[in-house]
């Protein structure tokens, strides 16, 4: 029997919830990646460029058809930029990869976290930086017809809301995009409910995991055994109209990835 989809609809399209599948890389190949997702109802899925999963375009590639084979579409993936260096080149190289990694996949869509400075880099310098070293990068994905999504993280440079809102101010370029880790944005000392009208009009995808704040046990936990209310998020997404791909996140088994599916269709089936 086909396992129904994991959706929600909104009013003008559908979020799409999948999971990212590095961490269960190279434990699992591609095709095995499509066949769990296809077993959870999903109909996306997110990889990333690292050691673990993406390394070359032939990679890239064999993702590709795993995905196609399954139905599954791939519309967006994970890199890292070294966005505060003073590496451009680097920077460019690296954008040249996953711009042909995009094509590859049929990705309209890549995510980045932007990385501390070097220690001797003062923060008013590090803001000036990506503001002068983003615009061009992201004229490019725009000639590519693709978004950067900017994730807010710990141990980052952009760690809240807040941070990130004022970087999209700041560089203020149509194919910069927020991606909408709420669990990342708690953890941080935002409220990722209130932060949902805010940067609505910038999120184009978003990752899905649990966490506690308490400093005595703060950080990430099993889908549904942290603080963060799952159901009155996604419900925040969809009455903001927000169509978007969201993604299960650092799942290491396959059976965590099918406990952290049952529990979004719990909430997804509770009045979203």
């Amino acid at each position: 029997m086909t396992t129904p989809a994991l959706t929600l609809t909104t009013a003008s399209g559908t979020i799409r919830i999948g999971y990212r599948s590095p961490q269960l890389g190279p434990a699992l190949d591609a095709e095995a990646k499509m066949q769990l997702a296809c077993a959870c109802g999903m109909e996306v899925i997110e990889p990333q460029c690292n050691r673990r999963e993406i390394t070359d375009l032939t990679m890239a590639e064999d993702y590709a058809a795993a995905a196609r084979r399954h139905g599954i579409a791939v519309p967006s993936f994970g890199c890292d930029l070294p966005l505060l260096t003073a590496d451009r080149a680097g920077n460019q190289a690296q954008l040249d990869f996953v711009l042909a990694v995009a094509e590859r996949l049929g990705a309209g869509h890549f995510f980045t976290r932007v990385l501390l400075p070097p220690p001797e880099m003062v923060q008013p310098a590090a803001w000036d930086q990506l503001c002068h070293h983003l615009p061009p990068l992201l004229d490019r994905c725009a000639t590519a017809g693709l978004h950067c999504g900017i994730e807010a993280d710990g141990g980052t440079f952009i760690t809240s809301a807040e941070r990130l809102l004022r970087l999209i101010s700041l560089v203020d370029h149509p194919a910069l995009a927020a991606n909408f880790d709420a669990c990342n944005l708690y953890l941080g000392g935002s409220d990722p409910l209130a932060a949902i009208p805010a940067l609505a009009p910038r999120i184009c995808n978003g990752h899905i995991k649990d966490g506690i704040w308490h400093p005595a046990r703060h950080g990430e936990v099993d889908i549904g055994q942290g603080e963060l209310d799952w159901r009155a998020l996604l419900d925040g997404l969809r009455r903001h109209d927000l169509a978007i791909p969201l993604f299960i996140e650092h799942c290491t088994s396959p059976e965590q990835v099918r406990a952290a599916a049952r529990h979004l269709r719990e909430c997804c089936a509770m009045g979203c």
